[in-house]
């Protein structure tokens, strides 16, 4: 802090050297960015959980699994599962937290999970434990049931019709980035 302090005095002196209004500019240009600064210090962030965990998600059965997300730094969090585990996280000071969970053999039954925080909480529900299933590839990858012409010449009635709540499906949309991403869009 004490730098940052030497450094303004620093730019101010050198301010002097114009006139009137090119030092008002300046300086309310400055102190707009000392309150953008000062917000985003003291500003208290939201719990939030990655994209990737979501109310209906499927997780891989007898494995560890790592949930992640963001807090406010220094903070506990807590995550607590219907199939009797509780297992506690300090979020990082960079405002990251990541909890690892031991799940269950594969079942039909619907799972809850519950991440709580000091001041907030979330519920995720109607989890199902078995198998996943992930898929990549070019440009067929990307079709959909409905899309390909010689899939079925009845899809329309096959996706109405379907009747197995047991079967889920994630679609990660396409993203082009230069730098690694933390979230999804």
């Amino acid at each position: 802090m004490r730098t940052r302090f030497i450094f303004l005095i620093f730019i101010h002196l050198e301010v002097l050297k114009y006139n009137f209004f090119q030092q008002l500019f300046f300086l309310v240009i400055l102190f707009g960015c000392l309150i953008r600064v000062d917000a985003q210090i003291n500003s208290v962030e939201k719990l939030t959980v990655n994209g990737l965990f979501s109310n209906k998600m499927v997780l891989q059965q007898n494995s560890d699994v790592n949930i992640w997300g963001r807090s406010e730094p220094n903070e506990k969090v807590s995550v607590q599962t219907s199939w009797g585990l509780t297992e506690y996280a300090t979020v990082s000071k960079f405002g990251t937290w990541i909890i690892k969970l031991k799940t269950p053999a594969a079942s039909y039954d619907h799972h809850e999970i519950m991440i709580k925080s000091n001041r907030e909480e979330i519920k995720i529900k109607k989890v199902l434990i078995g198998e996943v299933w992930l898929a990549s590839g070019q440009s067929n990858i990307e079709m959909n049931f409905n899309y390909c012409c010689n899939t079925t010449d009845y899809s329309a009635k096959e996706i109405q019709t379907a009747n197995n709540a047991a079967i889920r499906m994630f679609t990660v949309k396409k993203s082009l980035s230069t730098t690694s991403k933390d979230a999804l869009n």
